[in-house]
């Protein structure tokens, strides 16, 4: 892992160790919030529609506020 740390918050991101060195989750964790993003399917063509809206997320509605870097 790699980690930021900045006040009372870290941001660490975990690179893969065997093959390609794709980062593979980021976990932020801070006295108010905590979160974690895996990824997945390195390599993999991306789709080229645009999904409906019942298979997206507004990212900042998800948060509840904008986003803040580390």
């Amino acid at each position: 892992p790699v980690t930021r740390a900045q006040g009372d918050e870290r941001l660490t991101v975990y690179v893969a160790t065997e093959g390609e060195p794709y980062p593979v989750r980021i976990t932020a964790d801070g006295p108010d919030e905590k979160g974690t993003v895996d990824f997945s399917g390195f390599d993999r063509p991306v789709p080229d529609a645009t999904p409906s809206a019942d298979e997206t997320v507004d990212v900042t509605a998800l948060l509840g506020r904008s986003v803040k870097p580390v």
